[in-house]
């Protein structure tokens, strides 16, 4: 950590805007990201790329499955990967999916839900914005195999609160 290098991920790719990236290392050496693209006010799904030099060179990106940002990556104990991401449409909330090879795929179709009562207002963009004050995940998985998820979100009262969900992936 004395000295670092940065590597673009998207060197290759400049049309692209992404941003909130979250990096996972699969094995050693192969590193996967997800990062919030910019696609228009409608398509908010991540961007995925992948590294096979420890993040020296990346692949092109593609665009996946999961709608919401931003993302964070974490690898579980049995090797899954998970992603928890903010969910800024009805209903509101932070979201979860695994994968179950490292990366490759995602199963969105068995998509958990941890909150959904965020309020579709932010008290700094107004209400009826439709900003949905809500995310920035972060996840760990304790010695019990359970995944303690923390967050923020913004209620129907108007106020942004820290919390936390505790799940079983």
């Amino acid at each position: 950590g004395l000295t670092w290098r940065l590597h673009n991920l998207c060197a290759h790719a400049s049309d692209i805007a992404v941003n909130e990236t979250a990096l996972c290392e699969i094995v050693p050496g192969k590193l996967t990201a997800l990062a919030r693209g910019e696609f228009g006010p409608n398509d908010h799904r991540l961007m995925q790329f992948w590294s096979e030099d420890g993040g020296k060179t990346w692949t092109e990106p593609i665009k996946t499955d999961i709608w919401g940002h931003p993302a964070h990556l974490l690898k579980l104990d049995d090797d899954r990967i998970l992603c928890t991401y903010g969910y800024r449409r009805e209903p509101m909330g932070v979201r979860a999916v695994l994968s179950e090879d490292g990366g490759e795929s995602w199963d969105t179709g068995n998509t958990q839900v941890l909150r959904d009562d965020s309020s579709g207002h932010s008290p700094l963009r107004g209400e009826g914005t439709g900003a949905g004050d809500v995310g920035y995940p972060v996840s760990i998985q304790l010695d019990s195999g359970d995944v303690l998820t923390a967050y923020y979100l913004t209620l129907s009262d108007n106020v942004t609160h820290s919390a936390v969900t505790l799940w079983q992936p």
